[in-house]
């Protein structure tokens, strides 16, 4: 009996943390890891602002249409999303590969905010064909 509760809670903390909702540090705070298609249709449907967390460089190399760029590893993270973001709209993140952009989720949502962040990064919005742009934002 010990051993079913054990694959039990195994099963369903692999459940959780494959595309579904993902737990913040064991905090009450969570954020949403959906794969690219969704986060296509979330960006048509939820009017989001859209987060890129990856460094300027990168940023520039080619970035979703009508994405901010805050950089996750720059010292001011949060104070910068803070300043830029508003408290009352959801925020879809990105990255190259969903490992920053689930940190920077995770931060976020222990502010209060709502966030999406894409599954695979940029690496796999690319490969299923989705856009990217390298022209800015006026």
């Amino acid at each position: 009996m010990k051993t079913s509760r054990k694959l039990l809670a195994l099963f369903a903390a692999s459940f959780l943390s494959i595309g579904g909702i993902c737990a913040c540090g064991g905090s009450e705070k969570t954020f949403k890891t959906v794969d690219a298609p969704v986060f296509a249709e979330g960006l048509r449907s939820d009017n989001p602002v859209l987060v890129d967390v990856r460094t300027p460089e990168e940023y520039a190399e080619g970035h979703l249409s009508g994405a901010l760029n805050i950089d996750f590893k720059s010292e001011g993270f949060l104070s910068s999303a803070e300043s830029a973001l508003g408290t009352d709209r959801l925020v879809y993140v990105y990255c190259r590969s969903g490992r920053r952009s689930a940190a920077a989720a995770s931060q976020l949502a222990e502010k209060g905010y709502s966030v999406v962040n894409l599954e695979g990064g940029i690496i796999d919005w690319e490969k299923r064909g989705f856009p990217v742009t390298t022209e800015t934002e006026n």
